[in-house]
Parts: structure tokens; C-alpha cells; sequence
């Protein structure tokens, strides 16, 4: 993977960690990382930038070092780490050939025989149980220590604010400053909180949109005889026929629902499916992320991490009222279950999905429609800090700290303290 354009300005590197930070024996693996220098030296401090995914790594956020994060570099240097298992951190990476073969893309979001050939593939270079949260909590201090930072302040988005938040219950003294952006709770069992989150994040969409409840029903009417014939266009080529199931169309929508300029254009994609059957928009989106997540997302990682740390905990009993009356229903969360049955899964104590509590002056940023991570999140994670303040964007989606909360998070993360911070949304 080559880093891109996005680091053109910045100074690469690695430090050089034990895969088992338990035993301190065996295979050792590099932790990259990437910093932009502060315009005035010696720099006052740093901010690291930790991705979502699990499994999205630094590249994903190193477009934050010269966008809304920008003016932080006057004062303080930008560090982005590729946490363990993505990127250049031995990425846990298996291609998909989804951009040949559209149609391989559908049916599945996780095919048990590709589960079943990344683990092989993986599993020549990786202990597969080694790749948790708090292992990469660990490498990041290595990398603050390396570099010489006293405390540092921290930026995590979406699975980013999970490990942000075990960085700073295991070093409370060594996070200067943290914001918390699509914040996600221990004590959330991720695939489980999915069907009812995207039904809430359709549900506000609604509000705005009378017609779109009725509609997006008899959309979903149109699949109880089965999948649907319908196409995508890969660049430069010919329509490509593909057979969409309900949990594919489901699983589209949700990832519509990250992004508030497909928002906008959701009601009307929906309007045409129940008037005409035309689902392109629909497959079209769905097969561009799949190519996206084949190209650049760590998969293994992905599965290391939740399958141990989330799905270990889901229960049986559990499911049917955590689907209902939701538009994904069960299929995430048994994809998730029956992907996991393939993979090792490493034991985790009850301790880790405990709320954090910690005096680090802690900023926690929602969007009102975000289909993952509601607001409600932010507020249980909130409930257990003693020194945090909650903003939520009225238009945002899956991550808000470009909108109305971008001066609240850059005085936070250039001060360490929320004392004079500007409320540009509403506040919680």
C-alpha cells in the first residue's frame, strides 16, 4: 500500500514491538507512524489521530493533519499511527475481487469460504489472537515515548474513540486532551447495536421526509421473492448485472446513512425503488464500498478485534429483540456470528467492556443521524467522566468534528482544558 499524497509533508517511521506484549517472546512486528512537524519548534506538544474500523488505519485519518486539524500545527506537531494489523503495522489485509467480479460482492457481506482463505493466508504471519484493543493502546505509548512526548492530546473517530478511550483509562496521566468523535461505549456489543441504530437513523431521516416510511416499506415488499436483478457500473465499463438480496439493499442503506450528502438523496433513491424497482443507486453504492473496503480495509484486524471483543459477549436470547422492528432485522449480526465461528477468538476479561472513568478533559461529538453510534452512545460513555462536555451536530452523520464542532475540538486539543470552549452546536 503506498501512503499517498496525504503524507507528502510528513516525516515516516517504526518502531519495533513484540506481537505478544504479554510474554515479550516470539515474533515482532513494526508500528508506523506519521508526524507533521509544528510550524513553531520546538513543538508544544503533539495530537495523535486514531482510525475507525477497526481496521481503517492511518491513512484514513491523515488527511486530518492539513484539513480541519490544520491550524494545530502552528503550536503542536500531528502524529497519525497505523495501530497493529493495518497498513504498515503488518496489515491484516484480504483482497476481495469484487472490482473484476462485481457480482461476487453480493449475497454475503462476509462469504465463509473468503473467511475461511484470509485466516490461512493470515495466520502465516499473524497469531490472529494478538491484534486487540489493548495491545494497540500499548504500542501507542511506545510511539509517544519514542518520540519524546510527555502527554499527549488524542483524536478518535468512530472504533478510533474505543481505543482513545483504553489509552486513556490504562495512561490517564499521559492523555493531555481527547476528543471522542462517533464515540463508541465499551459496554456496546458492535454487531449487536447495528439493526437498532440504522432503524433510528432512517426513522430521523423520516422526519423531514413524510413520504419515505410508506416507500421505503414497499421497497423492502419487493424482495419476498427473493433477490433482485439490478446493475452496477465499475469506471469506464458497461453496466454489470448483479443479484441483490434484502440484506444486501439493507446493508446498503446503512452505509448511505453514514454520509450526509448521500443522505440528501436517499428519499429520492427510495421514491424510484417503490414506483419503479430500479435499484442501481442502491447497488451501486453498495459495491463501491465493498471495492473500497478490498482495496485499503484490514479485514483480519477487523475480525481479531470484534469477534473477541464484542461478538464473544452476544447471546442468543439476545438477538431476536435487538433486530426487531428494524430494517436489517438478524443479517448483520449473524454475519458477524457466523464469520466469527471461523476465526480464533482470544479471551477478554468482563473488566475491558467496563465504562471508563478518568478525570482527561474529554470532548464527545455526535451526529443526529448517525446510523452507528447515536448521540445516546456518547451520552452513557459521558456518564462515567468527571471532566466532559457533549456536542451534537443537527445535520452530521458518522463523524462531526468537520461541521459545527470543529472550533470545540481544536480549543480542547490546543489549550487541554474545556474552560472558554465555543458551543457551535447543540450542546448535551
Amino acid at each position: 500500500m503506498a501512503r499517498g499524497p496525504a503524507f507528502a509533508s510528513a516525516e515516516c517511521g517504526a518502531i519495533r514491538v513484540f506481537e505478544n506484549r504479554r510474554t515479550k517472546q516470539g515474533r515482532t512486528i513494526d508500528v508506523a507512524f506519521a508526524r507533521w512537524r509544528a510550524e513553531a519548534q520546538p513543538a508544544a506538544g503533539a495530537v495523535f489521530f486514531l482510525a475507525g474500523g477497526p481496521g481503517a488505519g492511518g491513512g484514513s485519518v491523515a488527511g486530518d493533519a492539513e484539513g480541519w486539524a490544520s491550524p494545530l500545527r502552528s503550536t503542536l506537531d500531528l502524529v497519525v499511527v497505523d495501530q497493529r494489523g493495518t497498513w504498515f503495522s503488518n496489515a491484516l489485509h484480504c483482497a476481495r475481487d469484487v472490482e473484476a467480479q462485481p457480482a461476487t460482492g453480493f449475497g454475503h457481506i462476509f462469504d465463509p469460504a473468503w473467511v475461511q482463505a484470509c485466516r490461512r493466508l493470515l495466520e502465516r504471519t499473524a497469531d490472529l489472537r494478538l491484534y486487540s484493543t489493548e495491545f494497540a493502546a500499548e504500542d501507542l505509548d511506545d510511539v509517544r515515548a519514542e518520540l519524546g512526548y510527555a502527554a499527549v492530546g488524542v483524536y478518535g473517530g468512530s472504533y478510533g474513540t474505543r481505543l482513545a478511550q483504553a489509552y486513556m483509562r490504562r495512561y490517564p496521566d499521559r492523555a493531555r486532551a481527547v476528543v471522542l468523535d462517533a464515540a463508541l461505549p465499551f459496554d456496546v456489543k458492535v454487531p449487536l447495536s447495528y439493526a437498532s441504530s440504522a432503524q433510528g437513523a432512517l426513522d430521523h431521516l423520516s422526519k423531514s421526509h413524510p413520504k419515505l416510511q410508506a416507500e421505503f416499506a414497499r421497497v423492502l415488499d419487493r424482495f419476498q421473492a427473493g433477490p433482485i436483478k439490478t446493475f452496477v457500473t465499475p469506471p469506464g465499463q458497461s453496466p454489470v448485472p448483479v443479484l441483490m438480496s434484502r440484506g444486501d439493499f439493507g446493508y446498503a442503506v446503512r452505509g448511505i446513512l453514514y454520509r450526509p450528502d448521500h443522505l440528501d438523496q436517499l428519499p429520492g433513491w427510495t421514491a424510484r425503488a417503490a414506483a419503479t424497482g430500479d435499484l442501481t443507486p442502491f447497488a451501486q453504492r453498495y459495491w463501491e464500498r465493498a471495492l473500497a473496503f478490498s482495496r485499503t480495509f484490514a479485514m483480519g484486524l477487523h475480525f481479531s478485534v470484534l469477534c473477541s471483543e464484542d461478538v464473544a459477549f452476544i447471546g442468543n436470547d439476545e438477538i431476536d429483540a435487538a433486530a426487531a422492528r428494524t430494517f436489517l432485522g438478524r443479517y448483520v449480526i449473524d454475519e458477524y456470528r457466523n464469520a466469527c465461528a471461523l476465526w480464533p477468538v482470544a479471551p477478554v476479561s468482563a473488566e475491558f467492556r467496563k465504562p471508563v472513568a478518568v478525570a482527561v478533559p474529554t470532548l464527545l461529538l455526535s451526529g443526529a443521524y448517525d446510523p452507528v453510534t447515536p448521540p445516546a452512545f456518547a451520552d452513557r460513555i459521558a456518564a462515567s467522566l468527571t471532566n466532559a462536555r457533549h456536542l451534537v451536530s443537527p445535520t452530521a452523520a458518522h463523524g462531526s468534528v468537520g461541521g459545527c464542532a470543529r472550533s470545540a475540538a481544536l480549543h480542547l486539543l490546543r489549550t487541554g482544558t474545556l474552560a472558554g470552549m465555543p458551543d457551535g452546536c447543540r450542546g448535551r
